[in-house]
């Protein structure tokens, strides 16, 4: 445990303050994450600063091509793991939470400290400020609105947002088309409707 402070410590002093916060620094940092903290890292993987790897950063994975933005949180909690597949995109100050307690007596509601792992699916996109609770698996392909709970498990190539989160439809399965290009950078602003006029 001592070991794994003093090398969270050398991490935030040389990723977030030594280090700027700009594009050319995020493979260096995540260098440094991978060969200071144990968190097992694909290729490619990009993080910005201030990226808080909780206590156990050793049960954290994330997939080639991964892009973790500002001031995100994983807290892996007694020994459940978050694993991130492939190309996954996250937000500023993203919430992946392993960790949570039994609903308890009237005298003290928060029980015992229980955890379960958080998995998200490749290719997931998840806006700023999401919060992913324990034992949570988001499937493939899914994107995920600014703010959202994630509380319970999504299906693959979902639209989801909200608090708590829920399904808003399906997204294509198949490559997007030069046509679909303007709509799909509007799609979280027009969630569920038909395609805008150009």
């Amino acid at each position: 445990m001592k070991l794994t402070f003093l090398r969270l410590s050398l991490y935030g002093f040389l990723a977030d303050r030594l280090l700027p916060d700009v594009q050319a620094c995020e493979f260096v940092r995540a260098s440094l994450a991978r060969s200071l903290l144990g968190i097992h890292m694909g290729r490619n993987v990009r993080l910005r600063a201030n990226v808080d790897f909780g206590n156990a950063p050793s049960m954290i994975t994330l997939g080639d091509g991964c892009y973790v933005n500002r001031r995100c949180t994983f807290y892996a909690d007694q020994g459940s793991v978050i694993e991130l597949g492939r190309n996954v995109w996250l937000g500023p100050e993203v919430m992946l939470w392993t960790g949570t307690h039994q609903l308890g007596p009237p005298e003290k509601r928060c029980g015992a400290g229980i955890a379960g792992p958080i998995v998200i699916g490749e290719g997931g996109w998840l806006g700023a400020r999401v919060t992913v609770l324990a034992g949570v698996t988001v499937g493939a392909g899914c994107v995920v609105g600014a703010a959202a709970l994630i509380n319970e498990d999504m299906p693959p190539h979902s639209l989801i947002a909200g608090v708590p989160a829920k399904v808003l439809r399906s997204l294509p399965v198949d490559p997007l088309s030069e046509e679909d290009l303007p709509f799909a950078s509007r799609i979280l602003v027009k969630a569920g409707g038909e395609k805008p006029k150009t």
